[in-house]
């Protein structure tokens, strides 16, 4: 801990200094080098911003509040890969540091770019791995679903079977926020500044506001992740529900988040900075090798469910060409299910139907050969759309499986329809043809 006096002019015991910081940055003279590239230098702060405000629309704050029968979801948006969109929004975050670095035309924001984006790679394995381990238990990518399976008790928190990750996902999170000990992008004696040395004005603030951003949206995944979110334990016990309990579930998740920003504010204060070797062999000498550890002994201790689920229905298997009622093949040798496949899986050669064979074919000429390479085939289902006859239909069968390449190839020998086994075209296994076709 320190005992020192911060800054304490701005408002009441300086409650008032973030605003003053923003305004000092909002009037401080804009400087662009004339040497860098204008139109980058200007993209990079922007594109850290950005990525940096993008990540909190999947984070939820409480369970939804209910106003005259309404429910007000207290959360942007509950996508069902909640974690690996945070995941891919913080990997595009790097390039706003690398591209203004670059474009700063300075070897000391180059440099500071490069350890960055070397950094950010390297500890991102680690938390990836260590969020594998939480999927593993929870079956799921969604937060929210991650927070609800977490209600009840303190002891239905995933830190309590997830200690070795935590450790790992909360080592990894300042290193990709760029907090001390892990801030060399901007080691002041080493490269001046960093990556943002030629940065002024407001451009410098879009690069310390996203730190800070980060910093807070990394303390709020970590407490949906590992200490239940919003959830209050033994609430139910208590009593609590409706809009209390929604009202109280944001300001416990909000104390959370909190009390993980003063924990990065005290790694900052207590622990000296780190070397870069120190940093290297930290990420990919101890935290990997960890991580893959944690990951197996999570695959032995997690029991799977008795009970598996149940596969989904086939709407599109191999294709059928069918028949007539007096038994004659509709495949007229248009060519149109052939134009239609975008894989080019269907092969065709035309024929004109001889004298005496008015039985076996609809039309004055027909398909000799019909070929489809069932592993081209995308079972789109365009074939049966383009074809003016209905003379091909996608079963829910199944295609087998086989060694031979050669297997796939399905000739006339396996499509046409046999004689007296006419297909029921108007329901496939589970749902109508008209129905599926407008689902999708």
């Amino acid at each position: 801990m320190q005992d020192r006096i911060g800054p304490d002019r701005a408002g009441p015991a300086g409650v008032f200094q973030p605003l003053a910081d923003g305004l000092k940055m909002i009037m401080k003279e804009e400087i662009v080098p004339e040497t860098s590239n204008h139109w980058l230098f200007i993209m990079g702060p922007g594109l850290a911003m950005m990525t940096a405000l993008m990540t909190g629309v999947v984070i939820p704050w409480g369970s939804p509040l209910n106003f005259g029968g309404v429910e007000y979801p207290l959360q942007i948006s509950d996508i069902n890969i909640g974690i690996l969109y945070v995941f891919g929004v913080v990997s595009i975050g790097v390039y706003g540091i690398m591209i203004g670095g670059w474009a700063s035309n300075n070897k000391y924001s180059l440099l500071g770019a490069l350890r960055a984006s070397s950094q950010m790679i390297s500890y991102e394995v680690a938390m990836g791995m260590a969020i594998i381990a939480i999927i593993m238990m929870t079956g799921s990518l969604s937060v929210r679903e991650i927070v609800e399976q977490q209600s009840g008790s303190l002891f239905n928190w995933n830190i309590f079977y997830q200690p070795l990750g935590f450790l790992i996902f909360l080592t990894c999170a300042f290193a990709e926020t760029n907090r001390a000990p892990f801030d060399l992008p901007e080691c002041e004696t080493e490269l001046v500044g960093g990556y943002h040395t030629e940065y002024s004005s407001m451009k410098l603030g879009f690069y310390l506001f996203a730190e800070y951003i980060n910093m807070f949206i990394s303390s709020a995944i970590i407490s949906c992740i590992y200490f239940g979110g919003y959830n209050i334990p033994w609430a139910e016990q208590m009593g609590l529900s409706g809009n209390l309990l929604s009202i109280l579930q944001v300001c416990f998740f909000f104390a959370k988040v909190f009390f993980f920003i003063f924990f990065y504010m005290w790694v900052r204060w207590t622990l000296p900075r780190f070397r870069y070797d120190q940093l290297m062999n930290l990420g990919w000498k101890i935290l990997l090798p960890l991580s893959l550890l944690n990951i197996v002994l999570t695959g032995a201790t997690i029991k799977y469910p008795e009970q598996k689920r149940e596969i989904a229905p086939v709407y599109r298997g191999q294709h059928t060409l069918k028949r007539d009622e007096n038994g004659a093949e509709r495949c007229t040798a248009c060519g149109l299910c052939a134009v239609a496949c975008p894989a080019e899986a269907i092969t065709m050669v035309a024929e004109e139907r001889k004298k005496g064979e008015e039985t076996l074919y609809r039309e004055e000429k027909y398909a000799a050969i019909y070929e489809i390479n069932m592993l081209r085939c995308i079972f789109c289902g365009l074939c049966e759309d383009a074809c003016p006859k209905e003379a091909i239909f996608l079963t829910d069968r199944m295609v087998p499986t086989s060694f031979e390449r050669n297997d796939f190839v399905y000739g006339k020998d396996k499509l046409v329809e046999p004689i007296g086994a006419r297909i029921d075209v108007t329901k496939r296994q589970t749902k109508d043809v008209a129905a599926f076709k407008n689902d999708h």
